[in-house]
Parts: C-alpha cells; sequence; structure tokens
C-alpha cells in the first residue's frame, strides 16, 4: 500500500463512477482498478460493491475516513518543514514541433511554472509517432503533434485542425514566373497547389529522414522536386533561406502567426505565406495531446495537462 493508492481511493470516492475520476485525472479505468485492487489485497477486504453501480462498503466508509486523515497529515507534515509537497517536484519531458510550439507553449509554460517553479520541463523536438508506440523505450511523458500510433493505455485528446502554408519569397516567384508573377500571387491568396508551382523551384528541408518521409507520402509532388537541407535542423536558418530566394518552405499556420508576433515587418514582409492546398482542399494536420494515461503521473502533471486543454481551447475561440 502507498500514498498514491490512497490518493486516488479518495478520489475515485468523491465520484463514485470509475469513467468520470479516469477522465478528471487523465488516467484509465484500468489504472484506477489496480490502485483499489491493491488496497483489496493489502487490507483483505471489499471496499466497493461494484455493481450496478459503485457503492462503498462498511470497510470502504472507514478507509475513506482514515484515508482522508493520513493524507492531510501528510500535508500539514510538509507544509510544517516549510517546503513544498514532495509531488510538486520534478521533471516533466515533452516531445513536440518546436517552430510551431513557439506560438503556444509560452503561455502554457508561464502558467504552470508561477504554481510549480521547482518541477522542471525538458523539451525534444519531435512530433512524429507514426512508426513505433509513442513512449516505447523513451522518457517522454506528454507529446504534443500528430495523432500517434494505438498503445495500451495511450490518451490522445484532439487540440485543433491546422492548415498548411507555402513561405516563398517574392523575389523567387518573380525570378521563376516574370511577368505572371502578379497574376499567380493574386491566385494564391486562396490556396496553391505544389503541382502549379514552377518544378524547378527547390523546396527546404531540415535532416530528419523520417519527417522528410512523411511530408512526401503526404504530398507526392513533392518527391520530384529540388531540396535544400539542413542538418541538424535550424527554423530561424530555414525562414532566412525562403526569405532569400533560396526554397520555398512548408510550415504550419501556427507558425505563421508565431513568425508574424515574433519578427519585424521589414523580415517577412517579401515572403508570401499561401494557404497550402492539395487536390483542390486546404492541406489540413491534426494536433493532438498524447500521453501514457496507464501510467502513474504525480498531479501537477494532470495540472499540466489541463493547462495545455484550456490554452488550446482559448486559441480554437
Amino acid at each position: 500500500m502507498t500514498l498514491n493508492n490512497l490518493y486516488y481511493f479518495n478520489e475515485i470516492v468523491k465520484d463514485m463512477n470509475l469513467s468520470v475520476t479516469a477522465e478528471r485525472l487523465f488516467t484509465t479505468q484500468q489504472a484506477l482498478s489496480g490502485h483499489i485492487k491493491r488496497l483489496e489485497n493489502y487490507f483483505g477486504v471489499r471496499l466497493f460493491e461494484r455493481t450496478p453501480f459503485l457503492v462503498l462498503t462498511p470497510e470502504g466508509r472507514e478507509l475513506q475516513r482514515e484515508a482522508k486523515l493520513m493524507l492531510d497529515a501528510e500535508m500539514r507534515l510538509f507544509n510544517s518543514f516549510g517546503t513544498r509537497p514532495a509531488r510538486q517536484k520534478g521533471t516533466i519531458k515533452i516531445a513536440c514541433g518546436l517552430a510551431r510550439s513557439r506560438f503556444y507553449l509560452p503561455e502554457i509554460i508561464s502558467r504552470f511554472t508561477s504554481k510549480y517553479p521547482n518541477v522542471r520541463i525538458t523539451f525534444v523536438d519531435e512530433n512524429n509517432f507514426r512508426d513505433r508506440p509513442m513512449f516505447s523505450g523513451t522518457d517522454v511523458d506528454m507529446a504534443i503533434g500528430r495523432e500517434p500510433k494505438p498503445s495500451t493505455g495511450l490518451k490522445v485528446h484532439p487540440l485543433m485542425e491546422m492548415g498548411g502554408c507555402v513561405a516563398i519569397s517574392d523575389l523567387l516567384l518573380r525570378e521563376h514566373l516574370g511577368d505572371k508573377a502578379n497574376e499567380f500571387i493574386k491566385k494564391a491568396k486562396d490556396g496553391v497547389e505544389i503541382s502549379e508551382l514552377p518544378p524547378t523551384i527547390p523546396v527546404a528541408h531540415t535532416g530528419i529522414a523520417k519527417r522528410e518521409s512523411w511530408v512526401c507520402e503526404r504530398i507526392p509532388e513533392l518527391r520530384e522536386r529540388p531540396r535544400v537541407y539542413i542538418d541538424p535542423e535550424n527554423h530561424d536558418l530555414l525562414l532566412q533561406i525562403c526569405r532569400e530566394g533560396k526554397a520555398i518552405l512548408f510550415i504550419s499556420e501556427i507558425y505563421v502567426k508565431y513568425i508574424l508576433k515574433a519578427y519585424a515587418p521589414s523580415f517577412y514582409e517579401s515572403i508570401h505565406f499561401f494557404p497550402h492546398n492539395l487536390d483542390g482542399k486546404r492541406f489540413v494536420i491534426g494536433e493532438t495531446l498524447s500521453y501514457d494515461a496507464s501510467k502513474h503521473h504525480p498531479p501537477y502533471f494532470n495540472e499540466l495537462i489541463k493547462l495545455t486543454l484550456d490554452v488550446f481551447g482559448e486559441m480554437n475561440r
């Protein structure tokens, strides 16, 4: 038996519904049932009658009273020593695409660290786990990016639909289209297909092979187009290459918002940001929040999940 078992037992009692508690605490019903099973095995009693709905047994009601006393005592001990509770210290590792996340992460992190200053947050620039289970063999706690390959315990929250954009400098358009550039720019404001661009215009790619493979799979026309490689990945350098007319760049509309907010107008005024269409429709990528809900997470992790959902909810309004 651990205090974590008692904590989850206490939370289940608040709802008396495993599904509701699992959703509220960003975990799974199976994980909650495991905590109850460990307590029942430890004490050798039944804590709930499970049909037709959850009801505390007399032993369950007694444990409810004692569990609250123990959890309150734990908090008083930490407070008396003048320190934050141990569950408010630790590390969270987040996998996300760092280019577009520059737009939303500052708000999420500032809100979170103001409440949990002793929790360290680290990042890895990765948002594509389609070829393997997301958390298999990694120390990543949560990921923001494309919906991952299904795996046991994986919880996925849709965050938003992001349209793709084509960033191309005015210089590059006029170099390849000449007198037809103005007509093309006017038409492309409603969206541009890759096939509409001259095939000699190169595309900027990072050196991450699996990311390029994913992009080319979704946009087959890119396979035969000249490439400009940047390795290791450097988003600012990619943008500068685009600005100077060396290549076009495929970016999300949320990264465009970051560019318009973070850079002086004199930097991007020579770049066109056209909606990216594919087969007559806007090219859209779903952004999701994913984590292993079967794994035990401290309460501050649940707070970060909730903050992330709140921030994206505000962005979608």
